[in-house]
């Protein structure tokens, strides 16, 4: 997924079976008898883990699977699929929970790590890393409070926002899929009213949410119901339903039952929600504002915690992890500062072009066409990437503009089912890109090719464990998508002679590394350590950046804490491996190969990344 990010230089899931499907392969001849027997037994453990993790969900078995039943998994007659509910927890229930990780620590700590696999050991990692994380958090001597985070509800249309998502890349492939997506749907009442219910609780815990945070839901809330039947997830339905293979009986029958849900149960559940939460205005005096920046001890041990599980660390020092995003601001505004010198060298003419790319007046790409662009990016993949072995066909559509005029995403790319290589979904921000087609095509290759379409279908043909292959580090992916990105400026450099051209791509390749590194910079001051918006706005303007943003980047970045680290700390850590390889390597540098290593362990977080590059290099 891509986010947005201010140019403010003043220069100008899931877990699935561990196994790639449920038989057990011939072990080695050479192995003894009791290693054969552990790695039989963890291919069962793996099975029964993602079996009961998963449960009973019907959205995770669409969207990943084709055939769930390939995978073990029985759908129970009883099962009435219904969307994310706000259900209040106690202090028992943490305990209860906590247990419960600790049972399943327990259980796989009993495996002989050094008998496994090396595929069963990454797969062990994953799984391991996951347990002693929610194992930390809901460990009651932590402390760790739950209504810190802003859930359900923020400016971007939070949990409803999301439905909207989920319906729209919902499969339908049999008729337990149509009764499904109705349940879904009708569930809208119930959950919906929840989200009220929990914004009035953390009103009682003292985390009230802010007339900003309310207006921008109740915006995004109050243009579904302006559009009412006219809204575009009527028209999603009806195209699942009649490009679907039920039978024509079918689609009669059903299609008339989802348009009556939308019509009585989402409509109203969501301007119900609209008016109910504009109740709570005026819960949090303005100069209380700053959620986070304003709770303390309590916000620096969630927002440490929630960086670790973000960027894949066990235990992170935030000193020295704002000290190495100084550190890189400097490096690259030094870069950015010797692209500036380097313009002294350019003939009038091509001074005079590069400012029309600083302007708009020239573009890096000039194609508008998707597909066409993704035909490009194909030919620059294969000189930073092993080339697939499949080619599926790539779909991409636009976001409802209800949706893109309120969300920070530019973009994202929807995982297609792992036991299926036919088709991709990437969702556009029509709004957002607007015929910018230098946007365009970074964000494709961001989305697509080499980035996260690429990492995933490479994954799957790489045979590892399914659940290295779906269980993503968000650090890790878009650090990756963000350095695909670093790359594709120097690619299309090489591919101009005009020197006006190929300045700008090294300029623009800077400025977007700093901008994605200031965020996480931003973020880490504001939600780290208080920042206000004075203080933020004498950063910026100190550093060299435009301090005239600070207020709207404060309002943004309070109610997203650490969201940010993947992209800026991510591709920093990313751009700082290619470079240490290359320095150490020189002339036995492979792009290629050394990309192999980064992508062997699936998703995984900087900690193992760390490792794998160290381990490499040596």
């Amino acid at each position: 997924m891509k986010k947005k990010a201010l140019f403010i230089l003043i220069p100008v899931v899931l877990l699935f079976s561990c196994s790639k499907n449920n038989t057990q392969t011939t072990p080695e001849i050479s192995l003894d008898e009791d290693t054969i027997k552990e790695r039989e037994d963890f291919d069962t453990y793996c099975n029964e883990f993602f079996l009961s993790y998963l449960g009973n969900n019907a959205y995770h078995w669409n969207v990943f699977t084709v055939n769930p039943k390939s995978f073990g998994y029985e759908r129970d007659e009883n099962y009435k699929a219904s969307y994310t509910t706000y259900l209040k927890s106690t202090d028992e229930d943490m305990k209860e929970t906590y247990q419960m990780y600790q049972d399943e620590i327990t259980l796989i700590s009993k495996y002989n790590y050094e008998k496994l696999s090396s595929n069963q050991q990454i797969t062990y990692d994953y799984i391991a890393g996951f347990l002693e994380k929610q194992a930390e958090y809901y460990n009651p001597e932590n402390g760790f409070d739950d209504y810190l985070d802003l859930n359900y509800i923020d400016s971007n249309g939070g949990s409803v926002a999301d439905f909207d998502s989920m319906i729209k890349g919902y499969h339908i492939n049999t008729v337990y899929d149509v009764i499904d997506m109705n349940s879904y749907i009708s569930s809208t009442t119930t959950a919906f009213n929840s989200y009220f219910e929990y914004a009035q609780d953390k009103i009682e815990k003292g985390y009230a949410l802010s007339d900003k945070t309310i207006d921008g839901m109740t915006s995004f809330l109050d243009d579904i119901t302006s559009q009412g039947e006219d809204y575009y997830l009527f028209t999603v339905v009806e195209d699942k339903i009649s490009s679907s293979t039920l039978s024509q009986d079918d689609k009669n029958n059903y299609l008339p039952l989802l348009e009556e849900s939308l019509k009585e149960c989402y409509l109203p559940a969501v301007n119900d929600l609209s008016s109910s939460l504009k109740t709570l205005k005026g819960s949090l005096q303005e100069s209380d504002e700053g959620y986070y920046s304003k709770y303390g001890d309590k916000a620096k041990q969630m927002y440490k915690y929630n960086l670790e599980s973000l960027l894949g660390y066990d235990d992170i020092n935030i000193e020295d992890y704002i000290k190495e995003l100084d550190e890189g601001i400097s490096s690259y505004m030094t870069s950015i500062n010797q692209v500036i010198l380097k313009l002294q060298l350019l003939s009038n003419k091509e001074y005079e072009n590069f400012l029309k790319y600083v302007n708009g007046d020239l573009k890096l790409s000039n194609e508008t066409d998707p597909s066409t662009i993704l035909e490009t990016l194909k030919s620059y993949a294969s000189t930073i990437v092993p080339k697939l072995s499949s080619d599926p066909e790539i779909e991409f559509s636009y976001m409802d503009d209800a949706v893109a005029k309120i969300t920070n995403t530019v973009a994202y790319y929807t995982k297609s089912p792992i036991d299926s290589s036919l088709k991709e979904y990437i969702t556009l921000n029509g709004l957002y890109l607007n015929n910018d087609t230098d946007e365009l095509i970074t964000t494709i290759a961001h989305e697509g090719y080499p980035g996260h379409l690429y990492e995933y279908v490479y994954l799957k043909e790489l045979g590892i464990s399914n659940v290295a292959t779906l269980m993503t580090n968000t650090g890790h992916g878009e650090g990756w998508a963000c350095y695909v990105e670093e790359k594709l400026y120097d690619y299309l450099a090489d591919k101009s002679s005009s020197k006006a051209y190929k300045l700008y791509c090294e300029y623009s390749k800077y400025n977007f590394l700093v901008s994605y590194l200031l965020y996480a910079r931003v973020d880490a001051g504001i939600n780290y350590e208080g920042w206000n918006t004075t203080k933020l706005a004498s950063y910026l303007n100190e550093n060299g950046f435009n301090g005239d943003v600070a207020e709207e980047l404060y309002d943004q970045l309070i109610e997203m804490p650490t969201v940010y680290a993947s992209y800026g700390y991510g591709s920093l850590k990313m751009h700082k491996y290619h470079l240490e390889a290359k320095n150490k390597l020189k002339s036995k540098y492979d792009e290629i190969e050394f990309n192999k290593i980064i992508l062997s362990h699936g998703w995984a977080g900087f900690e193992t990344l760390d490792k794998l590059v160290s381990d490499y290099l040596k």
